[in-house]
């Protein structure tokens, strides 16, 4: 298994880019939708608390679509850390539009702590 130890813009870039290529998507076709994911089984922490309520408040995000750039941005906001997972899903696709879903805990680590590390592309994951 690769090490994953840096994350920042470009990784969540680079990493969300690698997820669309195994669904079949083109990144310039895609519009992102985030959906904060709280988990109330696990602790959060004060920067996950700031990143629930600053970064990706449900009232910042919801009903709202997002670029690949955008979506990075977001992402990365804490400095060399990230959301724990994200889960990627298709949620509509037709001629004019393509809207994947981006299921975003809320609680973020250092990149040796987040999940999906063996996919290759920390710390997105494909669902169904």
């Amino acid at each position: 298994m690769r090490k994953f130890s840096q994350f920042n813009e470009e990784i969540c870039k680079k990493n969300l880019l690698l997820v669309l290529s195994e669904m079949n998507l083109a990144a310039n076709e895609v519009l992102f939708k985030i959906i904060p994911d709280i988990d109330a089984k696990k602790p959060m922490y004060g920067e996950d608390s700031m990143f629930a309520m600053i970064v990706i408040p449900k009232a910042n995000v919801d009903g709202k679509f997002f670029t690949i750039d955008q979506v990075s941005r977001l992402l990365s906001y804490i400095r060399d850390k990230g959301p724990t997972q994200v889960k990627v899903r298709l949620f509509e696709k037709d001629q004019s539009k393509t809207i994947v879903e981006l299921y975003t805990s809320v609680r973020i680590r250092k990149p040796s702590q987040m999940a999906n590390i063996e996919t290759g592309h920390p710390p997105f994951r494909v669902i169904e």
